[in-house]
């Protein structure tokens, strides 16, 4: 992805050797690319992760979750007490800081994604880890489960993989970040990554429960699993969606609930910012459901990517300050742990509020979560 290739350019990213290592430029760069997996279809679905490209199949208008009940938007005076967060790429430290410069106030978690390259790239991240070393940050990482030299969820649940975690657990430890918030398999119940739960929810649930043992037998660790779907039903293979919560691998090896957020649709009249959050907050699987989900099992709730979007299909909201309004009250109201902005732009959307391409947006963002 050349966007990200470039988002990693001087500082504090990987420096470009000038010319002496062209080979090994030229594989690092296929390395950097892995950092934010490809898609691996055209997912299907609303307002959950940036890789959504088709609409679902046509349905009525979103009524609230079955069995909970309709959930407060909260004063929009209360104070967030969520931890803030933000992503401005692969070992961007400088830009994380420039952000909190830019926004105000201290950033507290910084998220990351490791490369699902193969396993050396998922179990030894040294790069990311040494370059995040001593920022005082919380990190937040989502970790790959399956490689891109190929894998199963079942071979997972079979524990033939925990060796690679233990020593990717014991690498933050001995790198400060034993307190690492841990995104395993980010977004599983979509289609566009090799995890893709819907293809074994039981080789998942019993794959996720390998690693957290593994990873928590570490001595010194201290990570916080955060169990995290995207948005709405987005895996309709085969005709039928897939519900998250079948994936549900159990209080005891759950930290967090998360749930990703941005502002796109394509329900009918999505051009209406109304339209929009109507469907994000009380569509199926929306955010009134897993507010309710993660209250209903004793977990606090996480926003581990939410954000603006504009798309080159138009379904994007673009500059749309009521969305981060409605953002914010529902942060504010709700028991969130923390919430990442995802200050980036990827080649399916921009998002990024620093650079003024979404001035109104940011302007309310700024007033909202910053200084003002």
């Amino acid at each position: 992805m050349s966007d990200l290739v470039e988002s990693l350019e001087p500082s504090p990213s990987k420096a470009r050797r000038r010319y002496a290592p062209l080979m090994l430029a030229l594989a690092m760069a296929l390395l950097i690319s892995a950092c934010i997996p490809a898609s691996a279809g055209a997912p299907n679905g609303h307002g959950g992760g940036r890789h959504k490209k088709n609409p679902p199949p046509p349905q009525e208008e979103a009524p609230d979750p079955p069995n909970n009940p309709p959930a407060d938007p909260g004063d929009p005076a209360d104070p967030l007490s969520a931890d803030l967060g933000v992503y401005r790429g692969a070992a961007n430290t400088g830009g994380v800081d420039n952000y909190g410069n830019w926004l105000g106030t201290s950033v507290d978690v910084a998220e990351d994604f490791f490369a699902g390259t193969n396993w050396s790239t998922i179990e030894s991240p040294g790069w990311w880890v040494s370059s995040w070393e001593g920022t005082g940050y919380r990190m937040s990482y989502g970790v790959p489960i399956i490689p891109d030299t190929g894998g199963s969820l079942a071979t997972g649940a079979s524990g033939a993989y925990n060796d690679h975690f233990r020593r990717l657990a014991e690498l933050l430890v001995s790198g400060g970040q034993s307190d690492a918030i841990l995104r395993l398999g980010w977004e599983f119940n979509g289609n566009w990554y090799r995890w893709r739960a819907k293809a074994d929810p039981v080789g998942f649930i019993g794959y996720w429960r390998q690693i957290v043992n593994t990873m928590r037998s570490v001595p010194g660790a201290d990570f916080a699993f955060d169990w995290n779907p995207t948005l709405g039903l987005n895996d309709w293979e085969g005709g039928t969606p897939f519900y998250a919560e079948d994936a549900y691998p159990g209080d005891e090896y759950v930290d967090y609930v998360g749930v990703d957020v941005y502002d796109q649709s394509w329900a009918s009249g999505y051009q209406d910012p109304a339209v929009r959050w109507n469907e994000i907050y009380h569509g199926e699987r929306g955010l009134v459901f897993w507010r309710n989900f993660a209250q209903n099992h004793g977990k606090p709730l996480s926003i581990p990517e939410w954000g603006v979007s504009e798309r080159d299909d138009g379904h994007g909201g673009g500059d749309a300050p009521s969305f981060i309004q409605n953002m914010r009250d529902f942060i504010a109201s709700s028991n969130v742990e923390y919430h990442v902005y995802f200050e980036f732009d990827h080649t399916d959307g921009a998002h990024m509020l620093s650079d003024g391409q979404f001035p109104q947006s940011a302007a309310l963002y700024r007033e909202l979560v910053g200084s003002g």
